[in-house]
């Protein structure tokens, strides 16, 4: 078993520790880090120096790492991101095969994606031109649970599943909820 953590709530390197080796920092920067349900992959963030309209920046992508190999940047390049924010890792599926998050396009359109090692990083469907995240990803790696933000519900972040390309809004027939939808979803088994 491993366990993952940040040294600080911000832009702050990882550590993970286990039984066999205690705790050994991993470097990366982040303020969120996920773990793959074996524990070999760590999802998190890396920065890289970027310019950007107000001048260079370091900016968070996202990247997975294993012991092996230390972290790699998943992010997709194509995207511009906003001031330091690219894109990040929330969660990892068992064997790390899927990982999920939020992608800025630009500072304008923030995406929820997925990313495998054969599709690479892709933008998952919105029905709005609100912001969207994923939050988790099943163990299999073929549901991926978040929110995206929809005008019909003021603006609010409404619970989404997306399987492969289609993508589902979560809605509630209680009478007391006035706009007819769950919160985001933070789990998937």
């Amino acid at each position: 078993q491993r366990v993952l953590g940040l040294y600080g709530p911000f832009m702050s390197p990882y550590w993970t520790w286990s039984k066999q080796r205690g705790m050994e920092n991993i470097d990366g920067v982040g303020f969120m880090g996920a773990l793959s349900g074996d524990g070999r992959i760590v999802g998190g963030t890396i920065t890289k120096r970027a310019e950007t309209e107000y001048g260079p920046v370091d900016r968070e992508y996202a990247a997975i790492w294993d012991r092996a190999t230390g972290w790699k940047s998943i992010a997709n390049e194509s995207f511009k991101g906003c001031d330091i924010f690219h894109t990040s890792v929330f969660d990892v599926n068992r064997d790390g095969s899927a990982v999920v998050g939020l992608a800025f396009e630009d500072c304008a359109n923030a995406h929820a994606y997925k990313w495998t090692a054969r599709e690479g990083m892709r933008r998952l469907g919105k029905t709005s031109a609100g912001a969207a995240r994923a939050n988790a990803v099943s163990g299999d790696g073929r549901v991926v649970g978040g929110w995206e933000e929809i005008p019909e519900a003021g603006g609010f972040r409404v619970g989404a599943l997306w399987h492969g390309p289609e993508q589902m809004l979560i809605t509630d027939r209680e009478p007391q909820n006035p706009y007819g939808y769950v919160g985001e979803v933070m789990a998937v088994n």
